[in-house]
């Protein structure tokens, strides 16, 4: 009830209101299920989410560290939400202008798809126009290499964000 609360108080742009319904909603999972149960690490994670869209960097970054610790030892460093997180707390760098930082994140984000076996073009998106826009023509160049043969039908999106014309944009 408490996460419906939260979704339309961000509906109507009731940013305090959100916010307090979301860390209500984490401290009775965590009460409830406890700390480490996945339920609880994906209230965590949309906290995060939330203090991010609302300029509150310094906070999402926090929760970012704790539901990216947990859901490494919990649900494992390739599982989907695991990625997810990854690319979310990505993101909140790059809102900031901090590109170099969200980096790490996004190469750990595709290496972690890589090895079970997905095919998510979205980080690697993300990671590609993170490297154009750092200028860092000798990493966009390796992962072009590395990323389009792992694609068995490549859409025109992909093509798209991995064309050297893109780089040079």
């Amino acid at each position: 009830l408490q996460a419906q609360l939260g979704w339309i108080y961000g509906q109507q742009g009731r940013e305090v209101e959100l916010l307090e319904t979301g860390e209500k909603a984490l401290e009775s999972r965590r009460r409830t299920l406890g700390e480490k149960h996945p339920m609880t690490i994906d209230v965590q994670q949309r906290l995060a989410d939330a203090y991010r869209d609302h300029g509150r960097y310094d906070e999402a970054e926090i929760l970012y560290r704790q539901v990216l610790s947990l859901q490494r030892e919990v649900l494992g460093e390739s599982h989907p939400s695991t990625v997810d997180t990854l690319e979310e707390f990505a993101d909140c760098y790059a809102l900031q202008q901090r590109l170099k930082d969200a980096v790490p994140l996004l190469v750990e984000a595709v290496e972690a798809n890589w090895r079970a076996g997905r095919v998510d073009s979205k980080p690697e998106s993300k990671l590609g126009v993170t490297y154009a826009w750092l200028s860092d023509v000798e990493s966009y160049t390796t992962l072009c290499q590395q990323v389009l043969p792992r694609h068995k039908r490549t859409d025109d999106l992909l093509v798209a964000s991995f064309s050297p014309i893109t780089f040079l944009l």
